[in-house]
């Protein structure tokens, strides 16, 4: 909105994808966005991806008719418990 026009050069491409990056931080703040660890270190992985293409990856057909690429997200969606069980053994 602050914008008059977005260029259509790499920088431009990724003030399009500032969209979608701050869906998704609110995504992740709200626990939307599932955890995942590295199998090899333990470590926490990043909650999702968002890939950017660069502006010369697209033709030129697309980019004379200034047709944006499309900005892949890749995030797996944390889900929900809909059915817990118990099991309780008492000993006496």
């Amino acid at each position: 909105l602050n914008n008059a026009r977005v260029s259509f050069d790499n920088p431009g491409l990724n003030l399009l994808a500032s969209g979608a990056r701050t869906v998704m931080q609110q995504a992740d703040r709200a626990g939307l966005v599932a955890v995942d660890y590295d199998e090899e270190t333990g470590e926490r992985l990043p909650p999702y991806e968002i890939i950017v293409p660069d502006v010369f990856s697209v033709p030129a057909s697309q980019r004379k008719a200034r047709i944006a690429p499309p900005i892949v997200v890749n995030y797996r969606s944390a889900g929900a418990v809909h059915f817990a069980q118990a099991q309780i053994h008492v000993r006496y």
